[in-house]
């Protein structure tokens, strides 16, 4: 049986405009249960583009979290005054050069909504053409190359742990999923 929680304190331990850590103290039934630590970030967009041809288009680039190069979707915050939508535009043109003929908002998730106040968007962007150009990228950011492959070669990637992004698995599992329903 669910009980109900109450929100008793809130206090903002570090608040930037791209990370806030929020203690919160609950009680249940009139009983505290302690401290929650909560992040908040803002909500992002996950990009699966993919050519004419059937092809997925991946990033290769410098996350700072990890120290190191990954391989993802693009991807990116959604700005204050964007809807989802124009984020996934946007994103697509600033980390691939590319344009969407088509693009669709296939699913949502929520990422660690045990401590994270954070909600991607995946958007499926159909028949782009890849220039291989990235536009204008943030200061922080850094692709080193853009990669397309094939829906095998994406899976083969993901099996030998080379597409460890979960924000990307989820994507093409959620691209997967619609396909498989038409």
């Amino acid at each position: 049986m669910s009980q109900n929680w109450k929100k008793v304190s809130e206090k903002y331990v570090v608040k930037t405009p791209w990370l806030a850590l929020r203690k919160d103290g609950y009680k249940i039934a009139n009983r505290s249960v302690g401290d929650y630590y909560i992040v908040e970030r803002p909500d992002y967009v996950v990009i699966v583009p993919q050519t004419t041809d059937k092809k997925f288009v991946l990033v290769r680039q410098y996350r700072h979290g990890v120290q190191g190069t990954i391989l993802n979707f693009p991807m990116g915050f959604i700005d204050n005054h964007e809807k989802p939508q124009q984020a996934a535009l946007r994103e697509l043109i600033e980390e691939t050069g590319s344009l969407a003929k088509h693009i669709k908002l296939i699913g949502s998730f929520l990422l660690a909504p045990a401590f994270l106040e954070t909600k991607g968007y995946v958007f499926l962007a159909k028949n782009i053409t890849v220039n291989n150009r990235v536009k204008a990228l943030e200061p922080d950011e850094h692709i080193k190359s853009i990669e397309i492959v094939s829906a095998r070669q994406l899976e083969d990637l993901i099996k030998k742990r080379r597409l460890t992004d979960v924000s990307s698995v989820v994507a093409y599992l959620l691209t997967k999923n619609n396909y498989s329903k038409k």
